[in-house]
């Protein structure tokens, strides 16, 4: 029981004095999941996990199916996400910060024929709350335009509706 007690405290005080750990497994097939089931697939370089619920996903890249080029890219995701959910076995997002991001057209949508960026250097902080989205800074540009916004959106509430399309049937009807 000793030893056990032991090699308990010394993994607790490995967490408590570290400052990045590897992203729990279980967490990233859960949000790969939760995109598979919208329709997307995402790819990301790096990620690290801190011991407060805290996550950083580098070199983020969102694909739609039907297209080779991503239609969405970033820097980085910085999730930071509620303890008590995350010790439950639930992933609660608590606020998002994306960081130099674009957004692109898939070449086949496009006069050149090439992929071409809709949105860059798109920096955001978001805060879901219940049936909102609170958008505490957002900054980008589109063409020579600067963009930036702040506000609430709000957001369909679950079950409210049967579920719409697929988020990339939606993105391909858009483009």
């Amino acid at each position: 029981v000793w030893l056990a007690l032991s090699l308990l405290l010394a993994a607790q005080i490995y967490i408590t004095s570290s400052h990045e750990l590897a992203v729990p497994g279980f967490l990233l097939r859960r949000l790969e999941g939760a995109l598979a089931e919208s329709g997307l697939r995402m790819t990301f370089g790096r990620t690290s996990f801190d011991p407060k619920g805290r996550v950083l996903i580098e070199n983020v890249r969102v694909l739609l199916p039907a297209f080779p080029d991503p239609v969405f890219t970033a820097r980085s995701v910085f999730i930071r996400l509620n303890p008590r959910s995350l010790l439950m076995g639930g992933v609660e997002p608590v606020e998002i910060t994306v960081t130099d991001a674009t957004a692109a057209a898939p070449a086949q949508f496009t006069p050149s024929g090439r992929t071409e960026e809709i949105v860059r250097k798109l920096d955001a902080t978001l805060e879901p709350r219940g049936s909102e989205l609170v958008i505490h800074q957002l900054s980008g540009r589109i063409a020579n335009l600067t963009l930036s916004a702040r506000g609430t959106l709000p957001l369909p509430a679950a079950g409210a509706k049967p579920p719409g399309p697929m988020l990339s049937e939606f993105f391909a009807r858009r483009f």
